[in-house]
């Protein structure tokens, strides 16, 4: 919508049939990557959030996403944006090596991915910077990490806390 990328065969909204799924099982993975790497560390990779922190961390994470689209400056004030915007995610809502470790994985997988999509002649960037993605991509993927990450733990700490057949409660903590 914001003209950044364009589809080879669009379908509504300007998008490909494809790009709601691949959106949804991206920030699925995310999601699930945090409690799952807690799991297999035993280390936590965020502190205990409540719902209010992490709702308004992944509200961040929404305006830093339309930033890398609506904002009218070049790819590299972009890329400064958006790794501000990781670095004060991370502050907020991290905080630890191993959150740190998943967001930059995340990083890297993110816009290699979309670059073997854009190579796929499935879509493409319309500045372009390296290997067919903007330069900010991986910061984007990193602000992401830590929103998703936070919801992703917020729901797997809510759901262990709920007894079996009790529903899980919506305040706060």
């Amino acid at each position: 919508h914001s003209g950044t990328t364009v589809y080879a065969r669009p379908w509504v909204f300007a998008m490909s049939v494809w790009t709601p799924l691949i959106f949804g099982l991206a920030g699925l993975s995310v999601g699930l990557s945090y409690p799952l790497a807690e799991r297999l560390t035993g280390r936590r990779p965020g502190r205990r959030l409540s719902w209010v922190e992490v709702s308004a961390g992944f509200a961040t994470f929404a305006v830093l996403y339309a930033m890398s689209g609506y904002l009218p400056v070049s790819n590299a004030a972009k890329l400064v944006v958006l790794l501000v915007g990781a670095a004060g995610l991370f502050v907020w809502l991290a905080r630890t090596a191993l959150a740190l470790a998943m967001a930059v994985l995340t990083a890297v997988i993110g816009p290699l991915v979309e670059a073997a999509l854009v190579h796929a002649g499935l879509f493409g960037y319309r500045e372009p910077d390296v290997l067919g993605v903007a330069m900010w991509l991986p910061a984007l993927y990193a602000c992401g990490s830590i929103a998703f990450g936070a919801v992703g733990q917020k729901v797997m700490e809510d759901e262990a806390a709920s007894p079996p057949g009790r529903p899980v409660s919506q305040s706060g903590d």
